[in-house]
């Protein structure tokens, strides 16, 4: 009976020198993935960690077990990185090393979404999915960030694979698994939530006679998911830090997700549209939500949560893949499909070296050692805002800081601009009792003073 489906719900197959020719495209275009990794590994590397990350970082503890249970009771939607981070963290990693996991997850989900494609269409069609997806995430910054977004990338991927793969073959062991990973998978990001629903939508959508097994854990993955989803919404409600439900951040990220492509978003419409046209309802209903649930999740979180939509967007990226996978393996001509494939993927590439000529704008690792090489011994250090004293705490641990200037002087680290730092320092040093000796910029929002006694 499986044969009978997937012979039912895949698209039809090219002839064998199309097909010969579209695996030379696919594997052209997977090597872009490696310059891609290459830039990703420098720019882990060079760039001093955010305040965002710093934060991250101080969370984590070195005990596996300890670093799980804060993260569950703190900010649900990071404890999948946690776990990653709390053996790095413990061996006291470099920078980039404390980005590996990004790094490892964005190819990590490149795979997934090549098997997925390849089930759900053709071999050519995972190919192009998986190269775009591992290309996306790095275009966006997420690969080389200690941050969840990767990691949830990830998880969308890995529980599309299993859901595809269970839809397709109907074996209990694949249905448990996708459940578990689906409950679960919330716990990498809360916008994966959106992911499982729209995978409960293509299950109701099949509309064939489902395995018991199915009917019984698709309830229990959605409803574990929710409760997870509503747990990080709860706790992130009341974290520190600053959101954005502008329009413009969520057009930005929606541009992440594809890769900044126009010409991937024309291959997942042409994608979406096939499968519609062969009568792969499930695989459509699929595609369509695993973009728009994530991307929903994320808007309506923003209005109400403290969330970075154009980061977090890019869980809707994997949806966007493996609809433009299926678009190109329905490409008749395979010198059309190999430009189609070369123009999306030189819009990611573009992107990634844009970033990699992008200075940061907030140099903590600079401001520090500075600090540190000229700083008295009954000087005291202030961080505005408060949240991003985590960021210099990380590359001067042993720095006596303060939540007011006192001493015989006072350095203040302010995250803004030059023409901001001044009056956001005189609101933590008494003046005139201080008086502002110098000041120095580490990128565009950061500015160091130094505050003496006259």
């Amino acid at each position: 009976m499986a044969e009978d489906v997937a012979a039912a719900t895949s698209l039809p197959s090219q002839p064998t020198r199309a097909s010969l020719t579209g695996h030379r495209v696919a594997l052209a275009a997977a090597v872009a993935v490696v310059p891609a990794v290459a830039v990703a590994v420098a720019l882990a590397a060079r760039r001093p960690l955010s305040v965002d990350e710093a934060a991250v970082v101080a969370a984590v503890g070195g005990d596996l077990r300890e670093s799980l249970r804060t993260a569950l009771e703190s900010e649900p939607g990071q404890t999948a990185l946690r776990a990653f981070l709390s053996p790095l963290v413990a061996a006291d990693a470099p920078d980039w090393a404390l980005r590996l996991p990004s790094l490892a997850a964005a190819l990590a989900a490149g795979a997934l979404v090549l098997q997925a494609g390849s089930v759900i269409a053709s071999r050519l069609a995972g190919a192009v999915a998986g190269t775009l997806l591992t290309l996306s995430v790095i275009a966006s910054e997420a690969a080389f960030e200690t941050s969840p977004h990767a990691v949830g990338a990830l998880a969308a991927a890995l529980s599309t694979s299993l859901f595809v793969s269970a839809m397709t073959w109907r074996k209990a062991p694949l249905w448990v698994a996708w459940a578990l990973v689906a409950a679960l998978a919330p716990l990498a990001h809360p916008a994966c939530a959106g992911v499982v629903v729209a995978q409960v939508l293509a299950l109701a959508v099949a509309g064939r006679t489902l395995p018991r097994v199915a009917m019984v854990v698709a309830p229990v993955a959605a409803v574990v998911a929710g409760l997870f989803a509503a747990a990080a919404a709860v706790e992130r409600s009341a974290a520190d830090g600053p959101g954005d439900e502008s329009a413009e951040a969520l057009a930005v990220g929606a541009a992440r997700a594809i890769g900044w492509s126009a010409v991937a978003l024309a291959l997942a419409v042409l994608g979406v549209v096939a499968l519609v046209r062969s009568g792969s309802r499930w695989q459509a209903t699929l595609l369509v939500g695993l973009v728009a649930g994530p991307l929903l999740a994320v808007a309506l979180g923003a209005v109400l949560l403290p969330v970075h939509v154009a980061a977090a967007a890019v869980i809707a990226a994997p949806g966007v893949a493996l609809a433009a996978g299926v678009g190109v393996s329905t490409i008749g001509d395979t010198r059309v499909a190999a430009a189609a494939c070369a123009l999306a993927a030189a819009a990611s590439l573009a992107a990634i070296a844009v970033s990699a000529t992008r200075a940061s704008d907030a140099d903590w690792r600079e401001a520090s050692r500075w600090v540190e090489q000229r700083r008295g011994a009954r000087e005291t250090v202030v961080v505005v805002p408060p949240r991003a004293r985590e960021a210099f705490r990380h590359y001067a641990p042993d720095a006596p800081f303060a939540a007011v200037g006192r001493g015989d002087g006072v350095w203040v680290a302010v995250r803004s601009t030059p023409g901001g730092a001044v009056i956001a320092g005189r609101r933590v040093v008494a003046t005139p009792r201080y008086a502002l000796l110098e000041q120095r910029s580490f990128g565009a929002g950061l500015v160091v003073e130094h505050w003496v006694r006259p």
